[in-house]
């Protein structure tokens, strides 16, 4: 019995006003995430032969054009946040095994998406979802550099 009145205080108290997670942010039409992006190398280069370097580059800006997509549309992001995304500078990061965008330090309409471009293909859609989840809200779970 007394276990069962532990048990009933514990619900009662996760379900206090308090205590509820945060509302998710409703769903939006597709219209209101349209994306277009441009994607490149950075001067660098990502030190690929030239046929795959621009397949890497073809897919990494469609993967990040759907993820981005996906995120806006889900309330990860907002449609003003996807206007930091209109060029995608890709630099090799020998060694990142998540992708990671920066926008700082890019310019305006701008985004450094940083990634192990030698180790193999692209990063996944999924992957590109995670970075654009960790640029908007860096200390969220998962997020933290070294996690």
């Amino acid at each position: 019995m007394r276990n069962a009145a532990c048990l009933l205080v514990l619900a009662l108290l996760a379900a206090a006003p308090g205590n509820a997670a945060p509302p998710a942010a409703p769903p939006r039409p597709a219209s209101a995430c349209a994306l277009s992006v441009e994607a490149s190398p950075d001067r660098a280069g990502l030190g690929l032969p030239p046929q795959r370097a621009a397949r890497i580059v073809a897919d990494t800006r469609d993967h990040f054009a759907a993820a981005a997509r996906a995120a806006c549309a889900a309330g990860v992001v907002t449609p003003r946040d996807l206007t930091h995304f209109r060029r995608l500078v890709l630099r090799d990061a020998e060694g990142t095994t998540e992708p990671m965008l920066f926008t700082r330090e890019a310019g305006p309409g701008a985004a450094i998406l940083d990634f192990a471009y030698q180790s193999g293909p692209a990063p996944t859609v999924a992957a590109l979802r995670t970075a654009l989840r960790c640029w908007k809200r860096p200390s969220a779970r998962g997020c933290e550099i070294g996690d």
